[in-house]
């Protein structure tokens, strides 16, 4: 059983090691849906190493988190809200009932252009908001990635540190 386990991790760990490049993921092909996760990873990898360069902890992926991310990015690329943090109380909400938590921030941003690296995009906005990147001693991060039908990407990261 052992053996079995080993073999599935070593294939495993090449099929995603053929997917990383530049330490980035990039998609296996060209569908779009995950073409968008791969974003959202990418775009939390990014940040993450700019807080390993300021010494702070790695956020940890959540997929409750990013699954809320994802439907707030989706409301604001087809219209329901604007940019910005409406019905941020629900989300907040909806986590403390899933996951318990002492410290909570949201990020959004939108861009729109013909670079193939949106994360890349995106963290360069997020960027420039370094210091609520930096501030808190958050330990999970859920990202969400929507397009709107006019081509403008939607980013949520919720930022959440556990009890």
């Amino acid at each position: 059983m052992k053996i079995k386990i080993t073999i599935i991790q070593i294939i495993l760990l090449i099929l995603l090691s053929s997917c990383i490049k530049n330490n980035v993921i990039t998609p296996i092909d060209n569908n779009p849906i995950q073409k968008l996760d791969v974003a959202e990873k990418n775009l939390l990898y990014l940040i993450n190493d700019f807080r390993k360069e300021k010494n702070l902890d790695t956020l940890i992926w959540n997929e409750y988190l990013a699954t809320l991310a994802r439907v707030h990015s989706k409301d604001m690329a087809v219209g329901k809200f604007e940019l910005g943090y409406d019905e941020q109380n629900i989300r907040k909400d909806s986590i403390a009932k899933h996951l318990p938590y002492t410290s909570y921030m949201e990020l959004v941003s939108s861009t729109k252009g013909n670079s193939t690296d949106k994360a890349q995009e995106a963290y360069s906005m997020f960027h420039s908001f370094s210091e609520n990147i930096l501030i808190g001693n958050y330990k999970t991060a859920g990202v969400g990635v929507e397009t709107s039908s006019d081509g403008r990407y939607y980013f949520t990261i919720i930022f959440v540190l556990p009890k």
